[in-house]
């Protein structure tokens, strides 16, 4: 018995020729489609003994904020980070209402400006790979802002140390337990 084969544009095609172009179709649009760097980044929190807490799904180039108050000076202040595959987490931006307790200008890694009663210190780019907090009491407010969402860090574990951190860097290591 002969196959007769499908119609396909007004032609005849044999089932396997059918089958394999569709396979190869399917194939080069699962390719197309797939983010180019889909190098599965995430940021990670995790407790001092390296219990994953929260972990939010990255890109490169991703930034998320870090705000709380000062616990001497009783002020605002926030730090941006970016996210980079291979530094981990980079300090970009320093932002406070005044100069406190701990915060020197670092004028060597970027300059300090004055917008709408902020001093900010931009363009540090310091890389840090992760980085250990002590989340303050809920006075202090640790909070971080990340891709809309505010996540309230001394509401949920306050008065503990966590590393933040980057997994799926293309380095060995970013630090922190693992």
């Amino acid at each position: 018995m002969t196959n007769p084969g499908l119609f396909v544009y007004g032609g005849v095609m044999s089932l396997k020729r059918y089958l394999v172009l569709l396979v190869c179709f399917c194939a080069i649009m699962m390719l197309k489609t797939r983010p180019i760097h889909a190098a599965s980044l995430e940021l990670v929190v995790k407790s001092f003994k390296g219990t994953p807490l929260i972990r939010i799904p990255m890109r490169q180039g991703d930034t998320f904020t870090l705000y709380y108050i000062h616990s001497v000076d009783i002020s605002p202040v926030y730090e941006v980070f970016s996210i980079d595959a291979k530094k981990g987490i980079v300090l970009m931006q320093s932002c406070m209402k005044m100069f406190g307790a701990g915060f020197d200008p670092w004028q060597a890694h970027g300059k300090v400006i004055e917008e709408n009663g902020w001093i900010k210190m931009v363009e540090l780019n310091v890389p840090l790979g992760s980085f250990l907090l002590r989340v303050g009491a809920p006075t202090v407010d640790h909070t971080l802002k990340i891709k809309g969402m505010a996540l309230y860090l001394s509401r949920m574990i306050p008065e503990k140390r966590v590393w933040i951190g980057v997994s799926g860097l293309n380095k060995t290591g970013n630090g922190g337990p693992e």
